[in-house]
């Protein structure tokens, strides 16, 4: 299935307007951070959750079910070792910048081995939330898709 970016970008365009979001956990986000009035800026967060929960959901589906994250806000820990995509996603966006943990789940003892690492930034163009990741080829196969649709979404908002 290929990704329709301007489509993507036309539904993110009314959600922002209308304020009646399409994922609830947005929906959630928002009543959390409702002083967010401005449309452009509601505009590039939806943009970016959108690209992070592509990621997380990428994560928790693969090797059937064989990872779990957690979330480093820069000082601690919010979110440890969690397989819950509503968790996750309600501990996204909390701050400026953020780390996905990648670990193994079926390691014992110590938490599981870690994977990798996902460094967000927000607050820039939305579509470049990811601004780097752990080099290895599990980690590439697992942000695949959204790279992809983070650069169809930079190349469509370019145009």
């Amino acid at each position: 299935m290929t990704f329709e970016a301007k489509q993507f970008i036309a539904g993110i365009k009314q959600q922002a307007s209308s304020g009646v979001y399409a994922e609830h956990d947005d929906t959630l986000h928002f009543q959390q951070h409702n002083w967010v009035k401005d449309e452009s800026i509601r505009q590039r967060i939806l943009i970016e959750r959108a690209i992070v929960r592509r990621t997380v959901r990428d994560i928790l589906q693969a090797g059937g079910g064989a990872y779990c994250v957690s979330i480093y806000d820069g000082e601690d820990y919010p979110l440890k070792r969690s397989r819950d995509l509503d968790a996750i996603m309600a501990d996204i966006g909390q701050c400026d910048e953020e780390t996905i943990v990648v670990r193994h789940v079926t390691k014992p003892a110590d938490g599981g081995e870690k994977l990798g690492s996902i460094y967000l930034v927000y607050g820039n163009d939305g579509w470049d939330v990811i601004a780097d990741h752990t080099a290895s080829h599990s980690m590439d196969e697992l942000l695949a898709g959204a790279n992809q649709m983070s650069d169809a979404i930079g190349d469509a908002l370019a145009q």
